[in-house]
C-alpha cells in the first residue's frame, strides 16, 4: 500500500464527542417541547372552560 492509498483516510476524525453533544442537545430540546406542549394544553383547557358558562 503506498502513501496515496492512505490519503483518503487522513481526514478521519473521532466525532463521538460531537455526536454525544448533539444527542444531549436533542434531549434538551425534547424536554423544552414537552414543557411547551404541557403549557399549550393547559391554556387550551382553561380557554375551553371559560367558553362554557358556569351553571
Amino acid at each position: 500500500m503506498d502513501s496515496m492509498d492512505m490519503a483518503s483516510f487522513a481526514r478521519v476524525e473521532d466525532v463521538t464527542e460531537d455526536i454525544e453533544d448533539i444527542w444531549a442537545e436533542l434531549d434538551h430540546l425534547n424536554d423544552e417541547l414537552d414543557g411547551v406542549m404541557d403549557s399549550v394544553g393547559l391554556l387550551l383547557m382553561s380557554d375551553e372552560q371559560s367558553f362554557w358558562p358556569d351553571d
